[in-house]
């Protein structure tokens, strides 16, 4: 039976702090595995990265393993998800839980922008373009899937329209993520609802833009 959906509770089963840290750091982890840089050098940098240089560690880290990718700005969206992980990891060890799972939404965007899954819409069309054809082949893997989020929000959308974000994905978190599994099942389980999210805010989407804010409250 799959783990992500709970049928007594009938509901998507939200990652605890620590799980969702331990994906970034898997994710880093995969990444990494095509290099000749293991993920355990690469954090130890990130780390050396904090003390010797607060203002700007990701900058310092992305300079240090030129060879992860020749893109500057995908090795500086790596190193960032990696940094943003480290400080998520601290503000969990001080009970920050607020402030890491912020953290933990910083280094998924991050992730994303490496992967060319996201595109970021204050950048310059120059810096957008950095996405991989890796990338961009997964950005059309999952176009069903979106295609679906906008037949999703027309037809469950509730009288008066949509309040936020979070009503959205608690209404069709469980529906798209079973259409997700049924074509391809190319999302990741522990990352599904912040994926929705993700494309709820993301202006690239024009077609969740315009079905979701012109019907939110």
């Amino acid at each position: 039976m799959n783990e992500f959906l709970d049928p007594e509770r009938l509901e998507l089963k939200e990652p605890t702090l620590p799980e969702a840290i331990e994906q970034i750091n898997r994710d880093l982890a995969s990444f990494l595995e095509f290099t000749n840089i293991s993920h355990e050098k690469y954090r130890s940098t990130a780390t050396v990265a904090l003390c010797l240089h607060p203002e700007d560690p990701a900058a310092y880290l992305s300079e240090q393993f030129p060879t992860v990718t020749g893109d500057a700005f995908r090795r500086h969206y790596l190193a960032r998800a990696c940094i943003e992980a480290i400080y998520a990891e601290q503000a969990l060890q001080n009970l920050k839980g607020d402030s890491a799972w912020y953290r933990v939404s910083v280094a998924q965007r991050q992730i994303g922008l490496f992967e060319g899954s996201y595109s970021d819409p204050f950048s310059s069309k120059e810096r957008v373009e950095f996405a991989s054809l890796g990338g961009q082949a997964r950005g059309r893997k999952t176009e069903p899937v979106r295609a679906e989020l906008v037949r999703l929000l027309n037809k469950l959308r509730p009288h008066g329209g949509w309040v936020d974000e979070s009503e959205v994905i608690k209404a069709v978190a469980i529906p798209l993520f079973q259409f997700s599994q049924t074509n391809g099942g190319y999302l990741k389980e522990s990352s599904f609802k912040q994926t929705i999210r993700r494309w709820l805010q993301d202006r690239e989407h024009k077609d969740i833009q315009a079905a979701f804010r012109s019907s939110a409250r």
